[in-house]
């Protein structure tokens, strides 16, 4: 099932895109903090939230990368998981490096690790560029779990 955010226009925080990877995890980690009442260091002992993270870079990097920029970036966060859309300035769809035209060609790891990682993956052509979706579940881990502090 693919979950789509209740406020498309843009992000639901209502913050200007991201300029950086670690400025857009720097979001997500606050908004999890807010909605799980954890602290950071209890975040990052999570998996669930460490996949987020990963992902939450690998789509702004590559938007910064092969995108032309990050255009827009939006979260929201459930109970069960986190959506992110990142979108960017570019018509090309991601590729892995397989699919890579040549080997000068930069890139193609992290798009299998976002596939991997993500329960929900889509990609959507728009008129000046692309937005890439996905939803990643927050795991119940037995030791380190959100839902434990919540």
């Amino acid at each position: 099932m693919h979950r789509h955010f209740r406020h498309h226009s843009g992000s639901p925080d209502r913050h200007s895109p991201p300029g950086t990877p670690a400025e857009a995890r720097a979001r997500v980690k606050r908004l999890l903090a807010l909605r799980f009442g954890a602290n950071g260091r209890e975040l990052t002992r999570d998996p669930g939230v460490a996949d987020i993270l990963l992902v939450t870079s690998e789509l702004c990097s590559n938007a910064l990368t092969h995108g032309g920029g990050i255009a827009a970036f939006g979260i929201h966060v459930e109970e069960d998981g986190v959506a992110l859309e990142v979108a960017d300035h570019s018509f090309q769809l991601p590729a892995t490096r397989a699919d890579a035209a040549d080997a000068e060609t930069p890139g193609g790891y992290g798009w299998k690790l976002v596939e991997r990682l993500s329960g929900d993956v889509s990609v959507m052509l728009c008129s000046d560029g692309k937005v890439v979706s996905v939803w990643m579940p927050l795991r119940p881990h037995p030791e380190h779990s959100l839902a434990a502090t919540a």
